[in-house]
């Protein structure tokens, strides 16, 4: 009893300290722990109680710097964690707006810029509180909802490393931070792409019991080093590898080669009741080749995709179980829908599987990161950390031959002289891809086993192209190798009638024709009713208020792609070419350049003949297919003022005429509208050629299109006596 009396006492006895105390306090142990004069003042007071007036105002300034340090870093007491609550039952009224918010990440964040972790990153949300707005927008009017801290704090901290860090409950795996190059360009397209996927999520959860969803993409190139010159596959781990003895773990990092490893992802997706629910369940099948005889082609794809299809998606090893296929993917040479070789494709596929109904839609320009297979991209890296890669030894004879080969169309064409070389290649790159096999295996997405394919051979891709047969019986077998050379009439009138083409997106369904040959003999799986209700997906139509109108509002009813925003965009001319425009002559022209979105032919220009090294960098830059029209030929580095482009151009604008011009460079004619390498000839053509000085070639698709052929210097009539 007197003991608790004394206590409290104590406690209301004021308690004093005088500057002087302090001062000595502070010189004395300063002097012999060398602590920071700031940190031991703020010790002082905590252990005091004393509040003092600082002496100045940069006194104060340290002072409040310190506290905050402190009160953030070191003063564990102070820091309350909140992991503790974790997997604690959550108050059940903010329940709805964390699972909205989780089904938001699912459909918004996107990897790291460098793709080696598997946490994401939100570049659609401003701050947290916008974050929270938008959310709110989705749910019921009156839905209670956390505060912006509480949002916070349920994502992962920036530096997982930092004693704040115990703040975080990590119920997301989700970083809220600034990344640089993240989204590199905006595209003008993108609203319409977005939208675009969204319609296909609507259509898959519309027809989920009839649908195969899958999402495409090529994993980037994993470089293969020369023999005894392990190169580093370039993906920084983030944390250390093992070593099985004391050396060190060295490679080669960017060292040239020619050698590469091409992992292509099939993702199929388990398609969700709700097209707002999570389109990133499903299973990885990851397809190992090599780049210089196994290269990524329509046709390749889709003899690889049709093996994976019979094998886990069919009942009898021919044809698909389900009747319809969806596809999404980020628009890459090899997927571009506009592409007669994609489309074509298509066609085949949808013959092999026996579809009723087959849609491949891709992202628009830089907007990969809306391809669910993207995601599966960080998963990948995982394998590929801490490895570097060589290729196995050949015949000695060869091995001195390959070393003068310094790009791939050199050692093509060498393979095509020597059989033995391209066997011999083909058995020393089986080393690496058996590694990398073995690597990818033992990977899981959520779960699930990572599935990994061997590369389709060429017999396969043979028989496949075989199928145009059913249609034509007179194609041939040498376009299998290039199958925009593919001219059928046959073919030409089967798509007129069961397709339908887009921008983004390309399309086969089946008809219940009667004097249709092949749907008579391969009716619809599909019941008349499910039939009769089953059109192609819709393309985005705006409304009067500049918003999207929904699946619901467009499905059934025919749209077209008017509203596609680069429809509209005009070409100017940029700051840089006005800069340049001495350089962008004709008399300059040395090169042409391959468009990786539209395919055409962008003109390259240089003050001088290009060196021997000038043109390696340029047939690399050709063979990783990094140049887009409107974008400079070399961002940066020594070449950057060099070899440049017309950037003020996009992919609807047409060939430049300096193309045609002749002086320092012959051209192959190709069509001025859209590059097509067969221009087609007319007497209405010859007829202009007799009547003008210069006549743009054009094929015949621009001019069933309706484009008219471009003319000038108009020839002057000989008078007759």
């Amino acid at each position: 009893m007197e003991i608790g009396i004394v206590n409290k006492i104590r406690e209301s006895i004021p308690k004093y300290a005088t500057r002087q105390m302090q001062k000595d306090f502070i010189l004395k142990y300063h002097k012999h722990s060398g602590g920071s004069k700031s940190i031991l003042r703020n010790m002082y007071q905590f252990l005091t109680d004393y509040e003092y007036t600082p002496e100045n105002k940069q006194t104060a300034q340290i002072d409040l710097r310190t506290s905050k340090i402190l009160l953030e870093l070191d003063d564990t007491e102070l820091i309350f964690d909140l992991r503790k609550n974790n997997g604690k039952t959550c108050d059940p009224r903010l329940e709805p707006f964390w699972s909205e918010l989780g089904k938001f990440l699912d459909e918004k964040s996107v990897v790291h810029e460098r793709r080696h972790t598997d946490t994401q990153y939100m570049p659609f949300a401003m701050s947290v509180e916008d974050l929270r707005n938008q959310i709110i927008k989705r749910l019921p009017e009156g839905t209670p909802a956390p505060s912006t801290s509480w949002i916070r704090l349920n994502f992962c901290p920036s530096n997982p490393m930092h004693n704040s860090a115990q703040n975080y409950t990590g119920k997301f795996n989700v970083k809220f931070a600034v990344q640089q190059r993240l989204l590199r360009v905006q595209h003008a397209d993108l609203p319409y792409g977005k939208h675009q996927f969204y319609l296909l999520k609507d259509f898959a959860c519309k027809w989920r019991d009839h649908v195969v969803l899958q999402s495409l993409d090529d994993k980037a190139i994993v470089p293969i080093g020369e023999p005894g010159q392990a190169v580093s596959t370039g993906v920084r781990a983030h944390h250390g590898g093992l070593v099985s003895d004391p050396r060190q773990n060295l490679a080669l990092d960017h060292d040239f080669h020619v050698a590469g490893i091409v992992p292509s992802v099939c993702f199929v997706v388990d398609v969700p009741e709700n097209s707002k629910d999570s389109f990133y369940n499903g299973t990885v099948h990851v397809t190992v080749k090599e780049k210089v005889f196994e290269p990524s082609s329509p046709l390749r794809h889709s003899t690889e995709t049709i093996s994976i299809v019979r094998k886990y998606f069919s009942h009898n090893d021919v044809d698909m179980e389900k009747p319809i296929l969806l596809r999404i993917t980020d628009g890459g040479p090899d997927h571009r829908t506009t592409y007669r070789s994609v489309q074509l494709c298509c066609l085949l596929e949808f013959i092999a599987l026996d579809l009723d109904f087959f849609a491949c839609i891709r992202t628009a320009p830089s907007a990969s990161y809306y391809n669910p297979a993207e995601r599966c991209m960080s998963t990948l890296n995982i394998a590929l950390q801490n490895v570097a890669l060589q290729r196995g030894r050949m015949i000695p004879g060869l091995e001195m031959q390959t070393k003068s080969f310094t790009s791939l169309s050199k050692l093509r064409n060498a393979a095509t002289k020597n059989a033995c070389l391209k066997k011999e290649y083909k058995e020393a790159m089986s080393v690496p891809i058996e590694i990398l096999k073995e690597r990818f295996s033992r990977l899981k997405w959520k779960g699930e086993s990572v599935v990994v394919h061997d590369a389709a051979q060429e017999d396969m891709m043979v028989d496949l192209y075989n199928i145009f047969l059913l249609i034509d019986d007179e194609v041939k077998p040498e376009h299998v190798s290039n199958l925009r050379m593919l001219k059928s009439e046959k073919i030409d009138a089967f798509l007129a009638k069961h397709a339908q083409s887009r921008h983004y997106s390309y399309q086969i369904k089946k008809c219940t024709e009667a004097d249709c040959a092949y749907c008579t003999l391969n009716p619809p799986r599909l019941s008349q009713e499910m039939l009769k209700d089953l059109h192609f997906i819709p393309d985005p139509v705006l409304k009067e208020d500049g918003v999207f109108k929904s699946f619901e509002e467009t499905y059934g009813t025919p749209t077209t792609d008017k509203d596609r925003p680069s429809l509209q965009e005009k070409v100017t001319t940029t700051e840089r070419d006005k800069q340049l425009k001495n350089l962008l002559v004709a008399t300059k022209v040395r090169d042409f350049v391959v468009c990786c979105e539209c395919g055409k032919r962008r003109v390259v220009y240089s003050s001088r003949k290009l060196s021997a090294a000038e043109e390696r960098a340029l047939i690399r830059l050709q063979e990783e297919l990094l140049n887009i029209c409107g974008s400079p030929l070399f961002p940066g580095g020594e070449f950057q003022d060099k070899i440049v482009v017309r950037e003020g151009i996009n992919c609807q604008a047409p060939i430049e005429t300096t193309y045609y011009a002749g002086k320092t460079q012959l051209f192959d004619g190709i069509c001025f509208h859209c590059g097509d390498i067969e221009p087609t000839s007319t007497p209405e053509i010859e007829s202009l050629k007799r009547k003008h000085g210069i006549v743009r070639p054009i094929c015949k698709t621009c001019l069933q299109m309706g484009h008219t052929v471009v003319t000038k210097n108009a020839l002057k009539k000989q008078k007759t006596k």
